[in-house]
């Protein structure tokens, strides 16, 4: 038994003094900055993680509109995902802004975001915004069910305009094509 004992103590001294004797050979290690959400929260933990091509399309955003948030249409009064950076700056820009609280699970939310993006791509005003909303879906994030909760908003397909962070109108049910930019057009001069 004691030599059993002697045995294992030389063996973990041995390997110790193995391992701790052995060179290294230096390896470079490179940090990168935490990775944001793209089309979400920015910078929340946990979240996807763009891919390089998506951090280019970020940047390319940043430059022509001033939003970080995935651009879904529109050229000159864009439609974005939402994300709680680009809401507050719009808001503190004094945009007309349209939350469009979409839910992935409701079919008629899916056929109407078509008339969403055509409007957005005919629309020509920079002082308008639009912000597709996430709601009591599988992708649905906190701060997106909190604006819900802010609005009231009970169902999916409610569209809440807000201007200098007022309501101005808020209501469900189906829009045609002509109604987003008309809808919105009606307070940028209020």
């Amino acid at each position: 038994m004691k030599m059993l004992s002697f045995m294992l103590g030389l063996m973990i001294v041995l390997s110790v003094l193995v391992l701790g004797c052995t060179a290294k050979t230096p390896t470079a290690t490179f940090t990168t900055p935490p990775k944001t959400t793209v089309g979400n929260d920015v910078n929340t933990p946990g979240a996807p993680v763009s891919d390089s091509n998506t951090t280019l399309n970020t940047l390319s955003n940043v430059i022509s509109t001033g939003y970080y948030g995935k651009i879904l249409a529109g050229n000159i009064t864009p439609y974005i995902e939402f994300n709680t950076e680009d809401y507050e700056k719009a808001t503190a820009d004094g945009k007309v802004i349209l939350l469009y609280f979409y839910s992935d699970t409701g079919t008629l939310s899916q056929a109407e975001e078509y008339k969403v993006f055509k409007a957005f791509d005919n629309m020509g005003s920079s002082y308008m915004i639009g912000f597709k909303v996430h709601y009591d879906d599988s992708v649905t994030t906190v701060s997106e069910a909190q604006l819900a909760k802010d609005f009231e908003v009970k169902e999916a397909r409610t569209k809440v305009i807000l201007k200098n962070g007022k309501v101005m109108q808020k209501g469900g049910g189906t829009w045609d094509l002509n109604a987003y930019a008309a809808q919105m057009s009606a307070y940028l001069d209020k």
